[in-house]
């Protein structure tokens, strides 16, 4: 019995050891992949690189506090650097009727550097606004500088300079457009003894765009303004392939249509409609300032006169007869004094 005692105990301590060995062992040789899925890798860690760094300020407003052209404003990117990765153009847009701020940021989208193409170092961008064709709208000439720093780990910074470099007196906080609008005010005005004051003259009023300049009817924020009373821009105020638009309103005597914010630079011309070599019916028709050029508030006046000569008593042509009258009445006078002296 003691023997059989001793032989299981020395079994034990043999096999109790190779267990412990057995589960290490498994430990270690586990495949790879298995590994508790929220366990990360610092050696796989993606570079650090944000999409947007820098943005571009811009500045629209409208002359004398008055209502804007809608508009859009494109910026683009020219690499000064080799090697610079090319970053998509830049579009900033104002809407007038969205009561919107009058600085805007257009956001410069740098996901391009965290590319492994792109090496660590700095790089260099000309940032330029396109010229573009919409009347008027003064474009900015304002160039600036966009710098984007690559560093190690995939880092990237970037700030943008308005600007000349180096000189702090050209230097800007935004890129800045300006639209300029204008008045016209048109007036009828009828004169002379015959002029009928309730009687409805029509204008026709043509405008013609500025040479290579564009135009979009309904986004100008132009008014027209009939006797004191807004109206819906007409349908006619649509621009044709020689760049003209011709609208038609009908007032009376002291009537009055006002335009509202036309483009700078915009061609105008006032005719009287039905009006030739000066004649319109009875009426002599003349102008003032029919015509011009809007680079300032424009007046007209049209005018009809319809006058005629009325008979206001003695003239000349009747002179011998009223002295024959005269001499006739003083011999009638004198013949009855006589007579009654006589009696």
């Amino acid at each position: 019995m003691k023997r059989f005692l001793t032989i299981v105990l020395v079994l034990s301590l043999l096999l109790v050891p190779m267990a412990a060995f057995a589960q290490d062992v498994g430990e270690v040789t586990e495949p790879p992949g298995t590994e508790d899925p929220g366990t990360e890798d610092p050696g796989t860690e993606d570079p650090v690189t944000e999409e947007i760094l820098a943005t571009i300020p811009k500045k629209y407003t409208a002359q004398n506090e008055g209502a804007y052209a809608n508009a859009t404003f494109n910026f683009t990117f020219e690499a000064e650097t080799e090697g610079a990765p090319a970053i998509p153009e830049v579009s900033i847009s104002f809407n007038h009727a969205d009561g919107e701020p009058e600085i805007k940021h257009g956001e410069i989208v740098l996901s391009a550097f965290g590319s492994d193409d792109v090496l660590v170092g700095r790089y260099m961008y000309t940032v330029t606004e396109e010229v573009g064709t919409l009347a008027g709208v003064e474009y900015g000439t304002r160039t600036g500088t966009l710098v984007v720093d690559k560093e190690d780990g995939g880092i990237v910074k970037s700030y943008l300079i308005i600007g000349t470099l180096g000189n702090e007196d050209e230097k800007h906080d935004e890129f800045e457009n300006t639209y300029i609008g204008w008045t016209l005010d048109v007036t009828k005005d009828v004169t002379g003894n015959l002029g009928d004051k309730n009687k409805d003259f029509t204008f026709l009023i043509t405008f013609t765009l500025p040479e290579g300049k564009t135009i979009d009817t309904e986004n100008t924020n132009i008014q027209f303004i009939v006797n004191g009373t807004t109206v819906s821009t007409p349908d006619e105020f649509t621009f044709d392939e020689n760049g003209q638009a011709t609208v038609e309103y009908t007032v009376k005597h002291g009537g009055t249509i006002e335009i509202t914010n036309l483009p700078d630079g915009m061609g105008y011309s006032v005719k009287e409609k039905g009006e030739e070599d000066g004649k319109l019916d009875e009426y002599v028709v003349t102008y003032e300032n029919a015509e011009g050029t809007m680079d300032q508030d424009q007046s007209v006046v049209v005018t009809n006169d319809k006058s005629a000569d009325v008979p206001t008593g003695i003239t000349l042509d009747n002179m011998p007869y009223i002295i024959l009258m005269a001499v006739a009445l003083v011999g009638l006078g004198a013949f009855a004094l006589r007579k009654r002296a006589q009696n």
